[in-house]
């Protein structure tokens, strides 16, 4: 079967991915996930098995799977006849145009694998996947206009999510977590490489204290995030016409073999690969 097709340009024109996909067999595909976004999979039919970071998952019609940005895919076992809505999703974008559902969504996405999914098990999450899900489907238009409506669609579907589940019930520790190191995620937006120091100096820490903090937030030490920023950054210039050697020159990395090691060991394929 051919593997499906994902995009990753998104942006402020594109801030979202929409894709129906149709599994008429079983398949397992490998962790494959080059950008930093919001991954939100609709599960209308069939059912599926996988891993989010140290999670494993098994969703069923009407299961609601939502991935964090800093996440990184598993391999994924897709059972016979899946049919799985996919959306993905530009963070920030999508964090701004929700206004006062802002803080909501941000403690959602900030809860570990293992506990979001409970959340988002619950019986009021699933009718709404049974009742929105398709008619996300049946946005029309044309062009422009279309792109439009699916947005606001998209936007709709977060909002009455987020209305169903109540932030009282989320731990404050990852929200509150997030503030102190906000100046350390603003530091790995850029095009560079960023040392643990220079992080925990912005955020006025001890290199030690920052450590212990990063890692109990995203659950991965600082290092192994700062180079998946990187990777993930790379693989979008891939995306966009970029060659391997420019792909890991504008990226930091020594050279285009280094770039490559790395690379296949994060994402388990070579760069040339997504090209």
């Amino acid at each position: 079967m051919k593997q499906p097709q994902y995009h990753w340009k998104l942006s402020p024109q594109e801030p979202f991915a929409f894709a129906l996909q149709i599994f008429p067999r079983s398949a397992d595909y490998p962790r494959m996930d080059f950008h930093r976004s919001i991954h939100l999979n609709l599960v209308l039919q069939g059912g599926m098995t996988g891993r989010i970071g140290s999670g494993q998952f098994r969703l069923r019609k009407n299961d609601l799977q939502l991935t964090a940005p800093w996440e990184l895919h598993g391999e994924n076992h897709i059972e016979k006849s899946l049919r799985l809505l996919s959306i993905t999703v530009d963070p920030e974008i999508l964090l701004n145009s929700l206004i006062e559902y802002r803080e909501t969504a941000l403690a959602l996405f900030l809860l570990p694998p293992e506990e979001r999914h409970g959340f988002l098990a619950a019986p009021t999450v699933r009718q709404l996947v049974h009742d929105k899900g398709p008619a996300l489907l049946e946005v029309d238009g044309d062009g422009p206009l279309l792109k439009m409506r699916r947005w606001l669609a998209i936007q709709g579907f977060f909002v009455e999510l987020l209305e169903r589940l109540r932030e009282a019930d989320f731990p404050e520790a990852p929200l509150h977590l997030h503030r102190k190191l906000s100046a350390a995620f603003e530091l790995l937006k850029q095009n560079r490489p960023v040392t643990l120091q220079e992080a925990a100096a912005a955020c006025s820490l001890s290199p030690g204290r920052f450590a212990h903090l990063f890692r109990e937030l995203c659950r991965v030490p600082f290092s192994v995030y700062e180079l998946r920023s990187r990777l993930n950054r790379a693989a979008v210039r891939l995306r966009q016409g970029a060659s391997v050697k420019d792909a890991a020159a504008e990226e930091c990395f020594y050279d285009a073999s280094h770039f490559a090691r790395h690379f296949r060991r994060q994402f388990g394929v070579t760069p040339g690969k997504i090209r």
